[in-house]
């Protein structure tokens, strides 16, 4: 006969069991969840603080001066502060090489991405880092010479010169004067005819070789500054504008000719013609000519900068050889003449593959 013996309190501890272990499973999965949302909020949020600091970095370089800084070179160290919806850009430029003869002053961009506003858990708020070597180009065009020509010089008389020595003494705010360049830079054909001791320099006539590596040598984005995709600002544009005032010393800009045109007046600036030149009247231009055709010099006319010349040659045109007639011309080599025509073209260039990332803070 079997006997039942009573076990009364039995599923208590049962119940009390299952329970504990429902319990740590929810709390383990709750642990699970918050860690994953921190996770994925500590990610958003450092992903965020890097927009903030490539934004930052990205407007300084493009809009330095509506940042309220002067657009003349960088001094030793430079900070700002760039407000962002949800954060700010703190950007620090330091100097870590000035300009050596003709290499440009060499900065350290850094820019530290800051979130603002209330975040998980008191953490603190996410930061991210970012610095790129950059340099500052006064002189965004190369000189290679007082005049370079893709198609060609011609020189009649014997008055004048053509040099590539320096006129700039350095003085006034003006950068280091440039070693002595070529007076006259052109193709091995035709070369530079007629008076060719007007040329002055190192060497006094550069030959550039064949027409593919002349126009190597030239590095200018001539299809560019004519279809508006290079970098650069007009001032002015003829037709449509009008021919300014030089009254103010301080004025340089930068000029564009759609055409033919003939400068009978003296003036200042980037003076950029997209058909041919003629200079009279004793004109004398204080900075930088480009020309896509030909420039031809009648009587006592002067540039003091850099005069380029046959650029439509980069577009495939054809550009007959220029022509500098009888007078007493000069065209030299003025590198504070053209630090000036190009200020507003002047900015700070990043140099390539120096970008870094979570760069330390202090």
């Amino acid at each position: 006969m079997t006997t039942f013996i009573s076990r009364r309190g039995a599923a208590l501890p049962m119940v009390i069991l299952i329970i504990t272990v429902m319990t740590v499973a929810l709390a383990a999965a709750y642990t699970l969840n918050t860690t994953e949302i921190q996770i994925g909020d500590d990610y958003s949020e450092q992903v965020a603080a890097l927009a903030l600091a490539e934004s930052g970095r990205n407007r300084y370089l493009i809009d330095r001066p509506a940042l309220g800084h002067p657009d003349t070179t960088p001094p030793a160290l430079e900070m700002d502060t760039i407000p962002y919806a949800g954060g700010n850009a703190i950007i620090t430029l330091r100097r870590v090489r000035p300009q050596v003869g003709q290499l440009p002053p060499l900065y350290l961009l850094t820019s530290r991405g800051v979130r603002t506003g209330v975040t998980r858990g008191g953490m603190p708020p996410a930061e991210r880092t970012v610095s790129q070597y950059v340099y500052w180009d006064a002189l965004p065009i190369q000189l290679l010479a007082g005049w370079t020509s893709l198609s060609g010089l011609n020189k009649n008389g014997t008055s004048g010169i053509i040099s590539g020595v320096d006129l700039n003494t350095g003085a006034g705010g003006c950068p280091p004067a440039l070693a002595a360049v070529a007076g006259v830079a052109v193709p091995t054909t035709p070369g530079m005819t007629g008076q060719t001791a007007s040329a002055l320099g190192n060497p006094p006539i550069r030959l550039l070789g064949n027409a593919a590596d002349t126009r190597s040598a030239v590095d200018i984005d001539w299809a560019g500054m004519l279809n508006g995709t290079a970098d650069i600002t007009y001032n002015i544009v003829i037709p449509g504008g009008a021919w300014p005032s030089f009254a103010d010393p301080n004025y340089w800009p930068t000029i564009r000719i759609n055409g033919n045109y003939t400068l009978t007046t003296s003036g200042r600036g980037t003076l950029v013609v997209t058909g041919s030149l003629t200079q009279d009247n004793a004109s004398v231009w204080e900075g930088i000519v480009l020309v896509g055709n030909t420039l031809t010099s009648n009587g006592n006319t002067q540039v003091r900068g850099a005069t380029i010349t046959g650029l439509n040659i980069l577009l495939g045109q054809t550009v007959p050889v220029q022509d500098v007639g009888n007078g007493n011309k000069t065209y030299q080599v003025n590198s504070c003449n053209a630090s000036r025509a190009l200020r507003t073209q002047a900015r700070l260039r990043p140099i390539p593959n120096t970008w870094m990332d979570n760069v330390a803070s202090y």
